[in-house]
């Protein structure tokens, strides 16, 4: 049996529970909005709402076939087509995210994104519908850069998401439009 004073005690838990510390919360000593995740975040939790139910929802405008996803409905609406895509299937989406490129995406694939948080701040991770342009497109390429804000005007498909080693049948929002967006606040999370 190991004997431990209360002193001693004291002094492995400090040397335990500091650098613990130090490692779970980073320090910050800047202006918070212009570093780490509430750079594209803002620090603003926003709830996935669930549009179960809704005749009207906010956005859609059925006669013209339009969907205008605002900042706040990003991650309801996300859900809405991924789970429902054969209903909006050639609709008009009018929505701002920012680039997150993968390797798994095609070459002209790329993702217009927000951040989702499923426990904490460190597990802050991209999401959104896959964007793709095509190689005759008259938009401008270099706005598609990780991590650029953009605003897009697309419409809804399903195709081959991915590249070769990875592909497979998915949503695709086919890009008519790309311009640069200024970043909103907030990240996504699940009720």
């Amino acid at each position: 049996v190991c004997k431990v004073s209360s002193r001693e005690s004291f002094r492995i838990l400090v040397a335990i529970c500091i650098p613990a510390l130090l490692i779970v919360i980073p320090l910050q000593n800047h202006d918070y909005a212009n570093f780490g995740f509430d750079k594209y975040a803002g620090g603003r939790a926003i709830a996935i709402k669930d549009f179960q139910g809704y005749k009207n929802f906010r956005g859609l405008d059925q006669a013209s076939r339009t969907i205008s996803v605002s900042n706040d409905d990003f991650g309801a609406w996300y859900d809405e087509i991924d789970h429902n895509v054969n209903r909006y299937k050639g609709y008009k989406i009018i929505v701002n995210g920012f680039v997150s490129k993968s390797r798994s995406l095609g070459s002209n694939q790329f993702y217009v994104a927000r951040h989702f948080m499923s426990c904490c701040i460190l597990d802050m991770s991209p999401f959104g519908f896959v964007g793709e342009i095509s190689s005759s497109s008259k938009n401008d390429f270099s706005l598609v850069k990780e991590h650029q804000w953009i605003h897009v005007i697309a419409h809804i498909d399903v195709g081959n998401v991915g590249n070769d080693n990875n592909r497979r049948s998915g949503v695709i929002l086919r890009i008519d439009k790309i311009s640069e967006a200024a970043p909103p606040s907030g990240y996504f999370y699940r009720q």
